[in-house]
């Protein structure tokens, strides 16, 4: 026996659990403890919390995340959908907590993945999330929110749910029935039925616990009374039969309407009323005026109440929008059951675009046409042969940097070097002439010269640049002080 808390006494993991042993299954009843929402694509955003499971009968544990999760829920069937939970468990062989995805199974009418409660594992499901057939994206309204349900996860309450009280009104009952034997010896046979009568028109109209099993299409309900309750072992499913004490019954909604597939699911509490081979259940179903109301905010192809309320939004497949001369206009009132692709284009930029035009809210700033002859840089034997330098430059294109040429956008160039040279002297002689774009020689122009001879050599290259770019001039001769001529570089735009 271990009682806690005392001085000088060591105590168990087992014996501190034992404080919150009488706290039931659940989240903290905080609106943003583990709430799970979508966070794009596949993805699921779960919110940190706090949360207590059950390692033993008298042992509770307690669950504390204090930062958001996010995880990526697998891609589904592109034919069938299916559930999945979002759980918290305890791994009581690992003796550890995670968080864990639970795939259901793949199916026309899914059912959802139950809590895990034995000797391995304790868990609660805080979300269940369908999984559409073919979904491109996990949605708000694909989400159904567990946390309030009793069966599945529930809100953590610190006290005591019910009293056993079968055991004492099995005694009351066997001391009334003796008391009642001992009195109606003491009364006429007349006396004595009316008082029986009074005392069975004093007796409450409680509702029954009936067990019920699933199999083979149909439900089996076996118990007594007229008022109903049970525990439905399987969803309810199309055509589903119910016998109750081997009679085949009549199923239908407070409103008339026969059950529809899904009218209660696994784990569920159920109350009907029998009357006759008739059981009316605990629900209303919906009137003409919701009806419609669902049909006018339901998509095409989907249905509820066993297909008796179909809807009628239509739903827009896939489709790739390319802009043109005239607005185009995504229909209203419908559904997008596919993905809408607005086409862009890369070359949407405002030097494409003339100036004073506008497209798409981009304006131009083209000014003209600007081809041919947009700069010149040049060297000369006559003049000492040095650096090459800049002789002319469209400005509108070109930056002119030191010795060097700097394009202010993209262009199309054409680079053309000339180099020409009269020798006089008893040796062989080299004179050349070279661009240079960003570290890439252009239009390489070499000339050669014996004694007392002249010559011209040209060289063309073309390249498209980028704004940015870096444009040099290189010359060099292996003799110039007998030598004159030069080398020269025109820059065209095509």
């Amino acid at each position: 026996m271990t009682i806690w808390p005392l001085d000088d006494v060591d105590y168990t993991a087992e014996s501190i659990g034992a404080f919150a042993g009488t706290r039931s299954r659940g989240v903290f009843a905080a609106e943003d403890c583990f709430r799970v929402s979508p966070a794009g694509g596949f993805k699921l955003r779960m919110t940190g919390g706090l949360a207590w499971l059950k390692k033993d009968r008298y042992w509770g544990v307690a669950l504390l995340e204090t930062a958001d999760t996010t995880v990526t829920v697998d891609v589904g069937s592109g034919q069938l959908p299916r559930y999945v939970a979002v759980a918290l468990l305890l791994d009581k062989t690992a003796n550890k907590p995670r968080m864990e995805l639970r795939y259901g199974e793949y199916a026309a009418s899914p059912q959802k993945p139950q809590p895990r409660r034995d000797a391995y594992f304790d868990e609660i499901i805080v979300a269940t999330v369908l999984q559409r057939a073919g979904a491109v994206e996990i949605t708000a309204g694909d989400i159904t929110d567990e946390r309030t349900n009793e069966t599945m996860c529930g809100l953590m309450r610190d006290a005591v749910e019910r009293l056993p009280l079968d055991g004492l009104t099995d005694q009351m009952r066997s001391e009334f029935d003796s008391w009642f034997a001992k009195v109606k010896g003491q009364l006429s046979e007349d006396a004595a039925g009316h008082l029986l009568q009074q005392i069975t028109g004093l007796e409450p109209k409680t509702i029954q616990p009936y067990t019920a099993q699933a199999g083979g299409g149909k439900l089996t309900l076996t118990g007594t009374g007229e008022n109903i309750r049970f525990v439905a072992p399987a969803d309810y499913a199309g055509g589903m039969k119910i016998v109750v004490n081997g009679q085949e019954m009549t199923a239908k909604t407070a409103a008339g309407e026969p059950l529809w597939p899904g009218f209660f699911v696994r784990g569920s509490v159920v109350i009907c009323y029998k009357n006759g081979n008739t059981l009316t259940f605990n629900s209303g179903g919906l009137t003409a005026a919701d009806k419609q109301t669902v049909r006018d905010w339901m998509v095409t192809g989907h249905s509820v109440q066993g297909g008796s309320v179909k809807g009628t939004v239509p739903v827009l497949g896939a489709k790739r929008w390319t802009p043109t001369t005239i607005d185009q206009q995504i229909p209203a009132g419908g559904y997008t059951g596919g993905v809408q692709t607005i086409a862009g284009d890369v070359a949407l930029k405002p030097e494409n675009i003339r100036k004073g035009v506008s497209l798409f809210l981009v304006p131009g700033t083209y000014d003209g046409d600007h081809k041919g002859l947009a700069a010149s840089m040049f060297n000369t034997l006559m003049m000492g042969w040095g650096t090459a330098k800049v002789g002319s430059a469209n400005r509108d294109l070109f930056d002119v940097s030191g010795n060097a040429l700097i394009a202010k956008r993209e262009l199309q160039l054409r680079f053309v070097t000339h180099v020409w040279c009269y020798y006089d002297w008893d040796q062989r002689t080299t004179v050349a002439g070279e661009f240079v774009v960003n570290g890439t020689k252009k239009a390489n122009c070499t000339l050669q010269l014996s004694p007392q001879t002249q010559d011209v050599q040209t060289a063309a290259d073309t390249m498209f640049v980028s704004a940015g770019t870096r444009i040099e001039f290189n010359t060099t001769a292996t003799e110039n002080w007998k030598a004159c001529g030069g080398a020269v570089g025109f820059i065209e735009v095509m």
